[in-house]
């Protein structure tokens, strides 16, 4: 017998339409669906994006964020999911901040750039900026008499 859901339609489809709505408005749409690291993604005004990762236990140095062909990926180098052995009398007795290796990838919109990417506080953010260029942008045509 097959199960049917209890759930209302509008509640099955939320999250999918919500990732339709963020790509439209924003021009970023995520590629993967992962859960690890968790993340934002947040707007400033009409033209300033964020991508915001929690990345607690890793170094800047332990990540690179690159952007080829529209698809910025923000991923770890590579990386030992395990705890280090070389720790001199640490032992772990409980280890909750995972320091899993993780590659997760956005694609961008038209005119969407990176402008920067800056670590503070276990938190990685990526400023992304939508920058039309004048040719490309809308302009007034002056209608004049004939005559």
């Amino acid at each position: 017998m097959t199960a049917l859901s209890t759930q209302r339609p509008s509640r099955q489809f939320a999250p999918a339409l919500n990732a339709m709505r963020s790509a439209l408005e924003t021009g970023i749409n995520q590629i993967d669906n992962s859960g690890y690291p968790p993340h934002n993604i947040y707007r400033i005004g009409e033209d300033d994006f964020f991508v915001e990762m929690a990345v607690a236990g890793f170094s800047p140095e332990d990540i690179d964020v690159t952007v080829e062909k529209s698809v910025l990926t923000i991923a770890t180098k590579s990386q030992d999911d395990t705890a280090p052995e070389d720790e001199g009398d640490r032992v772990y007795l409980r280890q909750g901040l995972a320091r899993r290796s993780f590659r997760r990838s956005y694609r961008l919109g038209e005119y969407i750039v990176v402008r920067d990417a800056k670590m503070e506080n276990g938190l990685l953010r990526v400023h992304l900026a939508r920058e039309i260029p004048e040719d490309a942008r809308p302009r007034q045509i002056a209608i004049t008499s004939a005559g």
